[in-house]
This record gives C-alpha cells, structure tokens and sequence, in this order.
C-alpha cells in the first residue's frame, strides 16, 4: 500500500487494512493495458488517494458546467454530490444490483445532512473502515443529529453546552482535537495537480472500445465473455496474405 499525505498525517490511517494480494496486485498492470487498448484512460498521482483523483475531476467538470456521473461502492464519495453531480452506488443483492442514485437533495434526504456537512457528520462518527478515530461514543445517528443542527464539526464545539445527550457533549470536549483530525482524514481533495485534461478523455461511443487491438489482448487473455461483445465484422482484418499456386506435376515419393 502506497502511503498518502493522510498517512503523514495520522499514521494509523487505513492501518487497520489487510494488503492487496499478491494475486491481484499483478493484475493491476494488466488491468491499465486492457482499458489503454479499449482507449479507457487511467490517472494516479502518488501521495493521493483514488478518491481525490475523482474528486478533483468531478469539481472540474462541474466548475465546466457539465453534468458528472461517479459510479462508485465507496460511500465517502457522497460528500462530491451536487445538483449536477450524481453519486451512483451499486448495491448487490439476492435480486441482482440495484443502484442507489445521490444528488445533493438525495443525501439530505438519506442523512439529514449536506454533502458538505457529510464530511463533518464524518468526522464526529469516524470510520472504522478507513481507521479515522471520530469522537469516541459518537454514532451515525448522533453524528447526523449534531451536524443537521449545527453545520459543521466547529460550530458543534462553540456551542458544546447545548450538545446532547450528555456523554457526546463530554466526548466532544475530550476529544476535539481528535475530531478534526478526522475531518481533514475525511474530506477529499478536489485541488490535487493533474496534469490529464480529462477533455482528453473523450469517448466517442462505447464501439470504440471493441477494436483490433483490445480484442488481440483480450483474445490472450482468454476473457472470452468480454470478447462477446464484440461486432467481428467491424474489426480491421489485417492485410491480405500474398501467395501463389503452382502445379505439381509429379508428387514425391
């Protein structure tokens, strides 16, 4: 696991994480050659985490005033969501996936909460997955509870008298600093420097993903399920293999 500037940050963040495995640690690279191919264009930046390379594309596009999709299981993400931006989260379940859809009212309406107050209801509550510590005794619903009233993880402090129920105000107190911390763990970062232009990114139609190449590496790979989809009429055949016939006259022995 590569480490981010959180980790210099609070350096048990993620701790709590197993490694990828090895098996699938190879894959990576095969991964980024199979979407090149397909034109499907990657970006990372050391120090940053996936989420803040959305994040700072996602505000990009916004800022351009397009309409932005993340397609994401990472519910942190929610804190991205705007009038414009929708958040799309996949569910799998015994029916089959079902994708739960959040616009900034979808996430009030879910938290009772903003997508911006999301990062401080974040930082009141932590994340057990992520190993943000949060304010000890402090869950989703106090966390949604204080921040619908208060706004924003510092607003709570300056009126700390008036937090309930009791042991959340006495926590509070204790562990403020804790708790900012943990926003800062929680927020993504929109300004990271990427230099891809993601108009570079453009896609034409989903056809050009099935094409020579791509089908030739896939085809190597054996994932024959994706080799499908395919339209082998539409692909470029390679160049007509010159030859000639000559007569035997008279076969060897």
């Amino acid at each position: 696991r590569q480490k981010t500037f959180r980790h210099d940050l609070y350096e048990e963040y993620k701790g709590n994480r197993k490694p990828m495995p090895d098996e699938l640690h190879e894959q990576v690279p095969v991964l980024k050659d199979v979407l090149h191919a397909m034109g499907v264009a990657t970006a990372e930046l050391a120090g940053y985490e996936a989420d803040d390379v959305i994040g700072t594309y996602a505000s990009r596009a916004h800022d351009d005033g397009l309409d932005v999709v993340i397609l994401s299981g990472d519910r942190d993400l929610l804190q991205l969501a705007a009038d414009t931006t929708l958040v799309a989260i996949p569910k799998t379940k015994s029916q089959g996936t079902e994708v739960e859809k959040y616009y900034a009212k979808d996430v009030v309406a879910k938290y009772n909460v903003t997508p911006e107050e999301f990062i401080d209801m974040k930082a009141l509550m932590g994340d057990a997955s992520d190993n943000i510590p949060g304010i000890p005794g402090i869950g989703e619903k106090t966390a949604s509870a204080i921040i619908s009233k208060f706004s924003s993880l510092e607003n709570a402090y300056a009126h700390i008298e008036e937090i309930t129920p009791n042991r959340a105000r006495e926590n509070l107190r204790t562990y403020i600093e804790q708790g900012r911390l943990s926003r800062v763990l929680a927020e993504i970062n929109r300004n990271v420097p990427l230099e891809m232009d993601y108009h570079d990114c453009k896609a034409e139609s989903e056809a050009d993903f099935y094409n020579s190449e791509s089908y030739e590496l896939l085809k190597k790979l054996e994932l024959n399920r994706i080799l499908a989809r395919f339209d082998m009429a539409s692909l470029e055949r390679p160049a007509d293999v010159e030859y000639e016939v000559r007569e035997l006259s008279e076969f060897p022995d």
